[in-house]
């Protein structure tokens, strides 16, 4: 037992130490980008919802997501099994990895992100007039980050979904698993649309103050989170009972 508990504490360490590396190079890469925009050196003061500074923030976090969750469990779930871990241990541990690389990005991209705007001067009114990442509640940001997080969470699994399918299923199964991965998003992103006042905004729920002040939540969209938490944990327990059934030489 105790044995496991430190291969799990190890492997961890490992898997997240190697994905925030990755996520090093991505922040590298798409920080600029956020810096140009919000100089408007390439783009106008007034740009419209679908190129605003929340997309260029949450829309290249969650594709490179998805690419990682399909690169980490393909390069290194053999590896680590032939090292003796089990599959228990890098599933339990690669998805505590994903929890952490999911929320350490996010909160790099929002620190980065309020760093550039202050340093371009930019005025609290300005800084909420829908150019802000997550301008619907600019006033709660843990449940501006938690939302994030589940989202990035989502597209990581949905990586390694489509990844473990294709070993286990091969080409059919793999292609099925890209029709419900579509399906599966498709859903989640209605979700948050369905709770906000903007379509366009798909991260964070509107709130209503009358029901609960201290947090500004609404039934709908408490019961959009309770949705969210499901459809993510039910993305994982499928993950879990196709990687049990991958054959290995070692079975």
């Amino acid at each position: 037992m105790r044995e496991n508990v430190s291969r799990r504490r190890l492997l961890i360490e490992d898997a997240t130490r190697i994905q925030l590396r990755w996520s090093f190079w991505f922040v590298l890469i798409i920080v600029p980008i956020i810096a140009l925009l919000t100089s408007e050196v390439l783009f106008p003061a007034d740009l419209p919802d679908e190129m605003s500074f929340r997309s260029f923030l949450v829309e290249p976090g969650k594709v490179y997501m998805l690419i990682i969750g399909i690169i980490f469990p393909l390069v290194y779930f053999r590896f680590f099994i032939a090292q003796g871990v089990t599959r228990r241990i890098f599933y339990q541990a690669n998805l505590t990895a994903a929890l952490l690389v999911s929320a350490g990005l996010i909160v790099t991209l929002f620190m980065l992100t309020w760093l550039i705007q202050f340093s371009f001067g930019w005025t609290d009114a300005e800084f909420t007039d829908g150019a802000a990442p997550f301008a619907a509640l600019p006033d709660l940001i843990p449940l501006q980050i938690g939302a994030a997080v589940v989202l990035f969470l989502q597209f990581y699994l949905i990586g390694w979904l489509i990844q473990t399918s294709f070993i286990q299923g091969g080409g059919w199964g793999g292609a099925a698993s890209i029709v419900a991965s579509l399906l599966i998003l498709g859903i989640s992103d209605s979700l948050w649309q369905e709770a906000t006042i903007e379509p366009a905004v798909i991260l964070l729920p509107t709130f209503d103050i009358t029901l609960f002040p201290a947090l500004e939540f609404s039934p709908s969209a408490l019961t959009v989170v309770i949705l969210q938490l499901f459809l993510t944990g039910l993305i994982g327990f499928v993950i879990w009972l196709l990687l049990r059934q991958i054959k290995l030489k070692t079975d």
